[in-house]
């Protein structure tokens, strides 16, 4: 198949992806209206910080009563919403909480669509390969991927993760760590989402000194958000916070089967352990074995010089780690298709496995009616990401083996 013919298809096929997006709101736009979005957790929480009950941040009763004010008709809120991310978010969510529910869901999706935007516009310039294809084919691309338009759906945070990500990315590769540092720290709203990341770059062999720049922006950052949260909710709230957490986590889990839906190692362990089994111990050594696994082989590998590829390989570790992720998480995996996509143009593309599990696993996530039909069975993900991070390891050792390709800015330097 010509080269014009195979770009005309996967236009094709990511406009009839995008149709079938903007579909599934038309569909449920009346339980959007309703309250049902995972918006209304935290448009429920910057109207309680708003009305200055910072402290009751955690208090079922006090978050029952502000949610009941806008999302009353919804059956499955008959009791509070959980908020289990730190108190610190709270100030996200203040500004859209003087609207009425609806503007306020709208202005929230117009802001997440905004830094969707603007991503390919900070990336061009470092993704040579792709850079000449027009931004319209970028933006398609990305309303395309189905956890971006699930994310848009519920309204929830994970693409201010994924800008936080893209902005570690470009300074990184402008080699100014302490500000790429600073831009992960900005994402610890989703800590689960980024420690990981972190520390694997941090046991990857880089130099001490772009080590300690990166915690020279990291950790001040996350001081700072500790103080905000202590301001807003109060000592004793931020001291309990992680009983509060897990014993959601525990609550969901017996209820709702909800890491059942989680595209992690944890959620593919809960589907395949005997009920009533404790398969946290499990978990705990498997991770292990992960994260010294791709330690090692970033070791092993030159990642200084194939940058982009180990950016890949976090990212990818991150979700698989994470002990809270759902679909609408894997939004973060857009910037990998990117990274990768790029890698191909250039023409680093062979037919060796590695690069062929790749493409597939990135194929995936652009097949939407697979992505809902296994929605409540989405932890069987974990398998495809698995592959794709282990193709996409083979691939790094592979180059550093080999030392294919020119030479390219590098993410460290001396």
């Amino acid at each position: 198949m010509k080269l014009k013919s195979l770009r005309t298809l996967v236009i094709l096929y990511l406009g009839s992806s995008v149709i079938i997006h903007i579909a599934l709101f038309w569909t449920i736009r009346k339980l959007i209206a309703e309250g049902f979005p995972d918006l209304a957790i935290y448009y429920c929480t910057g109207t309680i910080v708003r009305q200055g009950m910072g402290h009751q941040l955690y208090d079922p009763a006090a978050r029952f009563e502000v949610e009941q004010q806008f999302a009353k008709y919804v059956p499955q809120f008959n009791g509070p919403l959980p908020y289990t991310h730190p108190p610190f978010e709270a100030l996200l969510y203040i500004p859209i909480s003087y609207l009425p529910w609806i503007p306020a869901y709208i202005i929230w999706n117009v802001f997440n669509v905004g830094l969707l935007v603007t991503m390919p516009l900070l990336l061009r310039s470092h993704l040579p390969g792709i850079a000449h294809y027009p931004i319209w084919m970028w933006w398609l691309a990305m309303f395309a991927f189905f956890p971006i338009a699930y994310e848009l759906v519920n309204g929830q945070d994970s693409i201010l993760v994924l800008f936080f990500y893209t902005l570690a990315y470009v300074f990184m590769r402008n080699e100014r760590f302490t500000a790429a540092g600073a831009s992960l720290g900005l994402g610890l709203f989703k800590f689960h989402m980024i420690a990981p990341f972190v520390l694997l770059w941090l046991l990857d062999r880089r130099k001490p000194g772009q080590r300690t720049k990166l915690l020279l922006g990291f950790i001040p950052v996350g001081f700072l958000l500790v103080l905000a949260s202590v301001a807003i909710a109060g000592f004793q709230s931020l001291v309990t916070y992680p009983k509060y957490v897990f014993f959601w986590e525990d609550l969901m889990a017996g209820r709702d089967n909800m890491p059942a839906g989680m595209p992690t190692l944890r959620g593919l362990l809960f589907m395949l352990s005997p009920k009533g089994f404790h398969y946290d111990g499990l978990l705990l050594v498997v991770s292990i074995a992960l994260i010294t696994f791709v330690a090692w082989s970033c070791r092993r590998s030159d990642t200084a010089r194939f940058p982009d590829i180990g950016f890949v390989v976090g990212l990818l570790s991150t979700v698989v780690l994470s002990y809270h992720a759902v679909s609408y998480d894997l939004s973060v995996l857009i910037l990998a298709v990117a990274l990768l996509v790029n890698y191909f143009v250039e023409g680093n593309y062979s037919r060796q496995l590695p690069a062929q599990l790749i493409t597939l696993s990135m194929a995936i996530l652009y097949v939407p009616a697979l992505q809902i039909s296994i929605s409540k069975h989405y932890g069987l993900m974990v398998i495809v990401l698995l592959v794709w991070l282990f193709a996409t390891t083979s691939e790094l050792m592979r180059l550093s083996s080999e030392r294919l390709g020119s030479p390219r800015k590098v993410l460290v330097s001396g």
